[in-house]
């Protein structure tokens, strides 16, 4: 608040009087609403300021309850004209490289055009930085030097009331020099091709006739400037500035894909070749630890497969191979996805070839070029991919990045869900199985445009090369993306995306009554997703002023399925709940594997944003005038009793914990 009043102190109140009055309104109304979340609007990277581009951040914290919320960011320029940005979340949501600036009339309210409404902010979370509006400002507004004003407000829905308000402010002097040229493919001048400064933010898109000019270049500065255009080649040149005679030749990568390719191994290096691991050192380091590496060899899979326990021993609980003997299934599908493309049906998980056991591999998934979703579910794994292998004479790699090696391709399929799809939307025998994809296709997180990898690939910030081996640039940290698959092996997802809430009080007959919400705040899909084998549990305990346990006298217990051995990882019959989908097949087993004819028996996952509410019941303490309600919320790869029965080990992950305290008068 000191920080605003500061800000305000400063702006050239003799050009605008109109907006220091409002402001100061504003600040008034949010003093009072003090108890609103706390948002910041800024530019945190001055050096991505360019001539028509902006990076700027929206940061939310200090959440002391659930609020929803409309969202305006304002910009003020050095000549006092007044812009609404509007992201466009058409391209990629709240990691949005575009959006339009619309002039507003600081006397008339109504010209006002919110970024967001009805922005839902969870009390337990903060908007992490990584999910805001940047790069925003459009093409055709050239920035001007001088002293720029931004103006966050995180208004009541449908009011000006504001909850919160930030006002920040920065300096720019733009650069003068220009990089122009045309750029070509093979049939002439190319149009709307992305042309830009290399590992920057300053890129166009050329005209009908393939002219482009690059502005706000540091004069005497040699740079690399990029081209690409969809089913090409990227393609550079170098430059210095100031010039206009830039020629840049695209060149298309193979229409047809070579089904003779060999594929390349991920690790180790070869004699005479490379690999992946040889150059791109981050990304496979990354990968080897994650699941799709181990997609196809892991124990987990070969157990539940050959229905086997982790020591080899037969029978022991469910196996594909103990209900079909004689044939080999669809795991290797999604599994093994490089033995699949030659035996669809017909590649056996325990006897796969080398390429095979790499699970899902490096040069696999930079090889799709197209996924076929006309199908979803019925239709997956590679059935549903299309890709691009090259033959010997040329070599290719796709990816998220539109200015890559000179062997690479942009493919803005890299950075849309729709990747994902084909093997995380599966039915088996026409029940939805696997259904991560369709959960997030039905979720507000599409509306809103946040993709799979906004949060399963999001940068970690520490990587500034993505083969430093080479001489590959480096690139801003917040643009690479992370092979870690964020939410298996980094378990940091699973702490952050739910929160728990607990309202707790005293009713006549001296009963404890503990209201608990589990809210799913920041998963794009149910709570939990996935194999169905996986589920969350909701403990529920109350102790006394001294720590000692309260009597439950409620019914809302964990099921069987929570473990019923009596030990201290059994939690069947414990006040709580289970979130979990159950399969039960045609002989009524449940939880039944999802290879037999099954029918759901039940789904008591939560979706997103949303919240399930269950109440627990405790007898008073006896002495003492205060008593303690804590929820516990726990994560499980597999259900306990399976995994005891395969010898799986596997630990507990604690997701949150919530405690509040409730005083009454003696009895």
């Amino acid at each position: 608040m000191f920080r605003a009043r500061q800000e305000i102190a400063r702006l050239p109140g003799y050009r605008i009087p109109l907006l220091v009055a409002w402001l100061l309104v504003l600040l008034w109304a949010s003093y009072v609403w003090a108890a609103g979340p706390d948002l910041r609007f800024f530019p945190e990277r001055f050096e991505y300021i360019t001539w028509d581009r902006l990076r700027l951040y929206v940061q939310i914290d200090n959440v002391g309850r659930d609020v929803m919320a409309d969202m305006y960011l304002l910009i003020i320029t050095p000549e006092g004209r007044f812009f609404c940005l509007v992201p466009d979340l058409s391209f990629s949501g709240l990691m949005v490289d575009r959006g339009v600036l619309k002039e507003a009339d600081w006397a008339d309210p109504s010209s006002l055009v919110a970024a967001a409404r009805g922005l839902f902010i969870a009390r337990c979370g903060v908007l992490p930085k990584t999910l805001v509006y940047k790069a925003v400002l459009r093409y055709d507004y050239n920035l001007a030097g001088g002293e720029y004003w931004l103006l966050g407000l995180l208004c009541q829905p449908n009011s000006l009331t504001p909850l919160s308000v930030s006002i920040e402010s920065f300096h720019y002097e733009p650069k003068d020099c220009t990089v122009c040229g045309r750029i070509f493919d093979e049939a002439g001048p190319a149009s709307s091709a992305l042309v830009k400064i290399r590992t920057t933010p300053n890129e166009v898109l050329s005209d009908r006739d393939g002219n482009f000019c690059l502005f706000g270049v540091e004069c005497g500065k040699r740079v690399m400037v990029s081209g690409w255009e969809f089913g090409h080649y990227c393609t550079f040149a170098e430059a210095e500035s100031p010039t206009t005679s830039v020629v840049l030749k695209l060149d298309p990568v193979t229409p047809v894909d070579n089904e003779e390719y060999e594929w390349i191994a991920p690790d180790p290096p070869r004699p005479g070749g490379l690999t992946c691991m040889t150059c791109q050192v981050p990304a496979h380091q990354q990968w080897s630890a994650n699941f799709h590496a181990m997609a196809a060899d892991n124990i987990f899979v070969q157990t539940l497969y050959t229905g086997t326990d982790v020591y080899g021993n037969p029978n022991k609980g469910p196996g594909y191979k103990l209900d079909f003997p004689d044939t080999a299934g669809s795991c290797a599908l999604c599994h093994a996805p490089a033995a699949a493309l030659r035996a669809p049906w017909n590649s056996d998980m325990t006897r796969l070839d080398e390429m095979g056991r790499r699970g899902v591999f490096c040069d696999f998934c930079h090889k799709i070029y197209e996924v076929d979703l006309s199908n979803l579910g019925s239709v997956y794994g590679v059935n549903a991919i299309r890709l691009r292998r090259p033959f010997p004479d040329r070599w290719v790699v796709f990816g998220p990045l539109n200015d890559a090696g000179r062997l690479s391709s942009y493919h803005p399929l890299y950075h849309k869900s729709e990747f994902c799809a084909p093997c995380h939307s599966c039915d088996f025998w026409g029940v939805p199985i696997y259904t991560s994809f369709p959960e997030w296709q039905a979720s507000p997180y599409k509306e809103m445009g946040i993709q799979c990898q906004d949060c399963h690939y999001r940068p970690t910030g520490d990587v500034i090369n993505v083969a430093p081996m080479t001489h590959c640039r480096e690139r801003d940290p917040d643009n690479i993306p992370s092979h870690m698959i964020m939410g298996r092996e980094n378990i940091s997802l699973h702490r952050e995306s739910a929160c728990l809430s607990i309202d707790a009080r005293v009713q006549a007959d001296g009963t404890l009554v503990a209201t608990v919400g589990v809210l799913n705040a920041f998963a794009g899909h149910y709570l939990p997703t996935g194999r169905p084998i996986r589920n969350i549990i909701l403990l529920v305990d109350a102790y006394d002023a001294s720590g000692e346990p309260l009597e439950f006298v409620g019914d809302q217990v964990v099921p069987i399925y929570g473990g019923a051995g009596g030990g201290p990882r059994d939690y069947a019959g414990r006040p709580g709940k289970m979130f979990a989908k159950i399969l039960v097949d045609q002989m009524g087993n449940h939880p039944a594997p999802s290879w037999r004819q099954t029918m759901i028996l039940s789904d008591t996952r939560i979706p997103p944003l949303e919240t399930d509410l269950s109440t627990y019941e405790f007898a008073m303490p006896t002495t003492g005038s205060s008593a303690t309600v804590e929820a516990r919320l726990i994560y499980r790869r597999a259900f306990k009793g399976l995994a005891d029965e395969k010898g799986w080990d596997m630990e507990d992950v604690l997701m949150t914990i919530e405690s509040t305290r409730v005083f009454f008068e003696k009895r």
